[in-house]
């Protein structure tokens, strides 16, 4: 089965992609991991927050129809090990995939014959939900901290 890049996607990733600066979330929340959706530009976050903005977007920018789109299975965050070898967060949307590196849309073979390998490790709705709430309040810690 081909599957088609529609308008909406591609522009959901050039918006992101265009306006994306990485940093480590210990650099941006001082955690280890914080999963977040970055709602302003300049788009600064690491790789699952990419995805996540990209999904946010794909969304009408609407957290609520996010978490529907990940627990029906339309949106899903996928852990790999990148082709470094360390571990890496890839979107897979409409059953085509994308993320920080690569800035457009593949199948999944045109990842493996990068490099990527996907793990059987599965970020499930329940575990990205908890991720997001995690971010959440990790960044609100920080905006009081902040003033």
């Amino acid at each position: 089965m081909i599957k088609t890049i529609t308008l909406e996607m591609q522009e959901a990733l050039d918006d992101v992609v265009k306006d994306f600066v990485y940093t480590s979330d210990q650099n941006n929340y001082g955690s280890r991991e914080a999963w977040y959706i970055m709602k302003e530009k300049p788009y600064v976050g690491d790789c699952e927050d990419f995805a996540l903005t990209i999904l946010y977007n794909l969304c009408g920018r609407s957290v609520v129809k996010l978490l529907f789109s990940i627990f029906i299975g339309r949106g899903k965050i996928c852990y790999t090990l990148s082709p470094k070898g360390g571990g890496h967060a890839v979107l897979r949307y409409k059953g085509l995939y994308t993320d920080n590196w690569q800035d457009k849309w593949l199948d999944k073979k045109d990842y493996i014959a990068k490099g990527y390998t996907f793990k059987p490790v599965l970020f499930w709705a329940y575990t990205t939900s908890l991720q997001l709430l995690k971010g959440y309040l990790i960044a609100r810690k920080k905006e009081k901290a902040n003033g």
